[in-house]
């Protein structure tokens, strides 16, 4: 059974020449699951180019979001040219397959290279794949979903929509 759970409701992020990571605040611990499909969805776009990195790491040290198998530092890559907006294409990563980073405990969000005078509007809903019993029991989405503590999806219409 998947868990539908929303990594980033809509937020705009505005440049500082830099890149810019979700706070630790908002990361989500996604232990007991290991497939994960990727949904975003970018709203208002004024930047010329820059790659929003899903990042994962066993633990919230920083160290380990940069870690990865193949030199690539994120679990997953959304290229975004000049003027992308709409729903991008739906992303998996399997653990069992999985080339850059293996879904470990921690995700969160990095904008890469935002230049200072851009800014970008977006979502991210992530699409949970149950793993198999493990010894910890199930991890806290499972409790919060069982339990109805965990919101499901709302349609657009009630969400802050930046497109109107």
């Amino acid at each position: 059974m998947a868990y539908s759970v929303c990594l980033q409701d809509w937020v705009t992020v505005n440049g500082n020449g830099n890149s810019v990571t979700q706070a630790e605040s908002d990361w989500l611990d996604i232990q007991g699951f290991q497939d994960i499909a990727f949904y975003v969805e970018i709203g208002n776009n004024t930047v010329a180019s820059t790659n929003l990195d899903i990042q994962t790491s066993p633990t919230k040290d920083e160290v380990f979001f940069g870690a990865s198998i193949s030199g690539n530092a994120y679990l997953q890559r959304f290229t975004l040219g000049a003027g992308t907006t709409g729903v991008q294409g739906v992303a998996v990563v399997r653990w069992s397959t999985a080339t850059n980073q293996i879904p470990a405990r921690y995700v969160r969000w990095r904008l890469t290279s935002m230049p200072s005078s851009s800014a970008i509007s977006f979502r991210i809903w992530l699409s949970l794949n149950q793993a198999g019993w493990s010894a910890g029991g199930s991890s806290a989405i499972a409790h919060a979903v069982a339990s109805g503590g965990l919101a499901r999806p709302m349609s657009v219409g009630r969400m802050n929509n930046p497109l109107g």
